[in-house]
């Protein structure tokens, strides 16, 4: 994999690092069981404009389905 290396102002980095943890807080709210990506990898997904390595990765695809499945139930 090629690696590429960013210059960002701090302001820049500190905003996106709150996005980061804001993202997890959300994510293990309505998961606890949600397998949290690393900074690294949301950055990525960021860039990418793709929310997918963050919810594939790891094994957490089962974690994201998890709520649709237990939200599904109780509908029924």
């Amino acid at each position: 994999m090629r690696q590429i290396t960013l210059s960002l102002r701090e302001e820049t980095v500190a905003s996106l690092q709150r996005d980061f943890e804001t993202f997890l807080r959300l994510s293990l709210k309505l998961d606890p069981h949600f397998i949290t990506p690393s900074f690294e990898d949301f950055l990525r997904a960021k860039l990418l404009d793709n929310p997918t390595p963050l919810t594939e990765q790891g094994g957490a695809a089962h974690a994201h389905a998890r709520p649709v499945r237990v939200g599904q139930a109780h509908a029924q």
